[in-house]
């Protein structure tokens, strides 16, 4: 209701969520809740109505780099509805990146990370944070020697799938 904005008051983040936040860009955000990225790597997913926080524990080795530092590094959040749990999912492709690209998701209820399979191919995106819709994280890539498509990973069955892209329709002017 963007009427009340008008009467909102700002809240104050209080010491030390202040400080742990500090610096850090908006991943993504659902339901209310927050996900948060700073490069040391850490990552939060913040509640602001209740003011609580949690800190994501590290991921594995191969992972803790920042995002956009050698390789390809994706991040996205969102819910999965078959288990009732949000999710927090990286991608991360090696500088060479010819096993393809290593993926793991993070779940709120276990409050650890996991492995999935790997994506078979190398590719190249456009923008880290994953668009959250339909029970599945979005990136635009393009496979390497391919055409532009849409990476989807289903966060419920967590398995991925490439959606191509729609084609563009021109009018030809002499109709």
């Amino acid at each position: 209701d963007f009427d009340c904005l008008e009467q909102a008051t700002p809240v104050e983040i209080d010491d030390p969520l202040r400080i742990r936040l500090y610096g850090c860009s908006i991943v993504s955000n659902i339901d209310g809740l927050h996900c948060l990225y700073n490069p040391k790597p850490d990552i939060f997913i913040w509640n602001p109505a209740t003011r609580k926080c949690r800190h994501l524990p590290d991921a594995p080795a191969d992972f803790n780099r920042p995002f956009g530092f050698g390789g390809t590094s994706l991040c996205g959040f969102g819910y999965d509805a078959v288990n009732d749990d949000y999710k927090v999912m990286r991608i991360r492709t090696d500088d060479h990146g010819l096993a393809g690209s290593k993926v793991i998701v993070y779940g709120l209820k276990t409050h650890s990370w996991k492995r999935l399979k790997n994506i078979p191919y190398q590719f190249q995106h456009f923008g880290v944070w994953g668009m959250f819709m339909g029970g599945a994280l979005h990136w635009i890539t393009i496979k390497s020697g391919g055409c532009p498509s849409i990476l989807a990973v289903d966060l419920g069955v967590e398995n991925q799938r490439e959606i191509p892209l729609p084609r563009l329709q021109t009018k030809n002017v002499n109709q």
